[in-house]
């Protein structure tokens, strides 16, 4: 019984980091499809967070696969995966904490930016020493592992508390946006818990499992969720709900006048205001915040001479009527 749970576990490991490589990897490419019909900040933020993510568990399953199956147990090794890794768990949180700010619409202080790049300072040359001097005998990057998911575990408490306590202004925007956000944080509260409580053996101690990084769960469960929001996104038509006062042969003969000199992105929130979306829906789909599709709406308004969405969709036309 030991002999065979022994031999399954590492592949059961292996494979575990593969899939969730695969994930990672797929989420990857749906959001850069994604990126080109719907550019945005957040997509953007979203896009290097995975690739952080994929990158770690990339390590993670180089470096299981040399120690198990190839049998290269160098700290030598070990050390250098966890550096790679160390460096890019701070990229990870500072990701996160820009997130924070787009999601939230809020920026943190100067002061917060300052605090968090001095005490990653710190918390790398800590890794880093504590790996290389602890044992005056050996390598070992247990310990650096340890301050990291620590470090990671603030930190990720500060984001947290952060959101939520914004968590009305995102409401504000879209109630279905904000529950998003709420499970979010949960789950990576959740996944950096329990990375922690493995990274100091809490489990081992207490139930005899071994310690195993929580980033592939993490990776999978977040990429299928970007999958699942991508193909959404990319699936809406770009038609008219049918409580809209245009039909399509209408909606199809709107356009902008050329002597008003749309900018690009005026030309795009111009096409969603004739389909009907409101403020909030433009923000959601093209990824910029309420405030910033507001200023181009009242830029169209001011360049077409509407007053509101009803003048815009018959001002196009009246303006082609009359150059004729």
């Amino acid at each position: 019984m030991g002999l065979a749970g022994g031999s399954f576990m590492p592949h059961l490991i292996l494979s575990l980091n593969l899939i969730s490589f695969i994930a990672g990897s797929a989420a990857l490419a749906f959001i850069l499809v994604l990126h080109k019909q719907r550019p945005g900040e957040i997509e953007r933020l979203i896009r290097f967070v995975l690739l952080c993510l994929t990158f770690i568990v990339l390590c993670n399953g180089i470096d299981f696969y040399l120690g198990y199956f190839m049998g290269l147990n160098d700290s030598r090794i070990k050390f250098m995966t966890m550096n790679f890794l160390s460096l890019t768990i701070l990229a990870v949180i500072a990701l996160a904490l820009r997130l924070a700010e787009e999601v939230t619409r809020t920026k943190l202080s100067f002061f917060v930016w300052i605090i968090y790049w001095v005490f990653s300072f710190l918390e790398y040359f800590a890794c880093i020493g504590f790996s290389l001097f602890a044992h005056p005998d050996q390598i070992d990057p247990g310990y650096g592992y340890t301050i990291s998911a620590l470090y990671v575990l603030v930190w990720l408490l500060v984001v947290a508390f952060f959101i939520l306590s914004h968590l009305r202004l995102i409401g504000k925007t879209s109630a279905r946006q904000a529950v998003h956000v709420r499970l979010l944080v949960c789950l990576g509260l959740l996944w950096f818990i329990v990375d922690a409580l493995s990274e100091l053996d809490v489990f081992r101690l207490l139930f005899g499992f071994p310690r195993i990084a929580m980033s592939p769960f993490f990776l999978i469960i977040l990429s299928s969720c970007v999958i699942v929001q991508c193909l959404r996104l990319l699936s809406v038509p770009r038609t008219v709900s049918a409580g809209n006062e245009m039909d399509s042969v209408q909606r199809g003969a709107v356009q902008p006048d050329a002597r008003w000199d749309l900018s690009p992105r005026e030309r795009e929130i111009f096409d969603l205001l004739i389909m009907g979306l409101e403020n909030a829906d433009i923000s959601e789909r093209l990824f910029i915040s309420p405030h910033t599709v507001k200023n181009h709406v009242s830029n169209i308004y001011r360049k077409s001479g509407a007053k509101n969405r009803l003048d815009l969709m018959h001002i196009p036309v009246q303006g082609e009527i009359a150059g004729r």
